[in-house]
């Protein structure tokens, strides 16, 4: 008998290479790459450890708008890659980002 994992997002996620996001950093000033993102979260890549239950601040700048949200640490997973420490983190926003999403979905161009 196979057990299902049920789908955690609760919205429909953007891909890093349709976002238009030009910097992202995390309070005081680390810089993360946001793997994916939503109305309710991102997952972000970081060469700093992000401990899971806290809460964070994230700013994001794009093309035409910024974000700038208190989010918290939902799961945290660290690789080793030779000599670099790369840390994959998912956050949660404390509030919906939805006018920022929709932004970047409309700056994604048609094919």
């Amino acid at each position: 008998m196979a057990d299902t994992i049920g789908e955690r997002r609760a919205e429909p996620r953007l891909a890093a290479a349709t976002l238009q996001i030009e910097r992202a950093t995390l309070r005081p000033g680390c810089l993360v790459a946001v793997l994916d993102l939503s109305a309710t979260g991102a997952q972000v890549q970081s060469e700093r450890p992000l401990r899971p239950g806290s809460r964070i601040h994230l700013r994001l700048a794009a093309r035409h708008s910024s974000l700038a949200v208190a989010a918290d640490v939902v799961r945290c997973t660290v690789w080793i890659l030779q000599a670099d420490v790369v840390i994959y983190g998912a956050l949660k926003f404390a509030e919906v980002c939805r006018s920022f999403l929709e932004e970047q979905s409309a700056s994604i161009p048609s094919a």
